[in-house]
């Protein structure tokens, strides 16, 4: 994408749905977009390389809690990129599990698509090379999120926390990701959770 070969992007498409069982961790404490979205949210800004001009969105709710079971949303970018975003806590548990740890097991069903005008790519978090089939639940062990091996946690988690303490320590902005990224990460998902209360479109005043 960096060198051009996707041709113009038209679209991103980024879906992180979770198990339902852990909701009711995270239902009172923040907001789904915070909790979930945020992170397809710094994708979608990583890949367009630019800012969000509108944002409309819509959730589903099931109960009183702070943070909705779902959200969905649409962000235009000034690029002209269209941006879609899904997130929701409605995985069952029968679900294949792809996130393991010694106290807790469950599914984080994500998916990324980038189109462009030359070409497109696809990614699924859940089609792992490693299915393990038993008694019970079907298991894909996650090998790119957080893969744990002799207690230690590996992957693009451990690549992140990495990042983030070498600029922290050197005093060097990252090479991935820029601070003005991350407002900017904030303000649409602020934007997101303004339009799916009001259940109108907000328009965002570059910077």
């Amino acid at each position: 994408m960096a060198a051009g070969g996707f041709g113009e992007l038209v679209s991103l498409r980024a879906k992180r749905n979770c198990s339902a069982a852990w909701f009711e961790g995270v239902a009172d404490r923040a907001h789904t977009v915070f909790e979930t979205l945020i992170h397809d949210i710094d994708l979608l800004l990583w890949f367009s390389g630019s800012q969000a001009s509108r944002v409309m969105a819509m959730e589903r709710r099931f109960g009183s809690h702070l943070s909705p079971e779902g959200c969905f949303a649409l962000i235009q970018f000034a690029s002209g990129c269209v941006g879609i975003a899904e997130t929701s806590w409605f995985v069952p548990g029968q679900a294949p599990a792809n996130l393991i740890t010694e106290t807790w097991q469950g599914t984080i069903d994500a998916e990324l698509a980038v189109v462009g005008t030359r070409r497109t790519a696809q990614l699924r978090l859940l089609d792992a090379p490693l299915q393990i089939w038993g008694e019970q639940r079907q298991h894909c062990p996650d090998g790119l999120l957080w893969p744990q091996r002799q207690g230690r946690v590996l992957g693009a988690l451990r690549e992140e926390l990495r990042d983030f303490v070498t600029a922290a320590r050197s005093g060097i902005p990252s090479a991935t990701a820029s601070l003005n990224q991350a407002i900017e990460g904030l303000r649409i998902a602020e934007a997101i959770v303004e339009s799916a209360r009001s259940g109108q479109t907000v328009t965002l005043m570059p910077r």
